[in-house]
């Protein structure tokens, strides 16, 4: 199955994802400034059944959810979000 992580643009840069408790390396590009970028939304193949899913970034409050993935179809998403500490 598929699960899908998206964040807030100000985290973009600096977001951490853990799955499973595994750390997951977010594939990086070069925006229009020739600066490293993490792209998101980013898609991993994950295992189906119950996936615990953790994002991190400084200056927000983590997300640490367990979502049901499912064989084929859409991508399993976090009902949450990285909300900005203190909002």
């Amino acid at each position: 199955g598929l699960v899908m992580i998206s964040v807030p643009d100000g985290a973009a840069a600096t977001a951490t994802l853990q799955i499973n408790g595994e750390d997951i390396k977010i594939p990086t590009t070069k925006d229009e400034e020739g600066k490293t970028v993490k792209e998101w939304p980013y898609i991993r193949s994950v295992p189906v059944g119950k996936v615990t899913v953790a994002l991190r970034a400084p200056g927000y409050e983590p997300v640490i959810e367990t979502v049901e993935v499912r064989e084929g179809g859409e991508p399993a998403q976090l009902k949450k979000e990285l909300k900005k500490k203190g909002e």
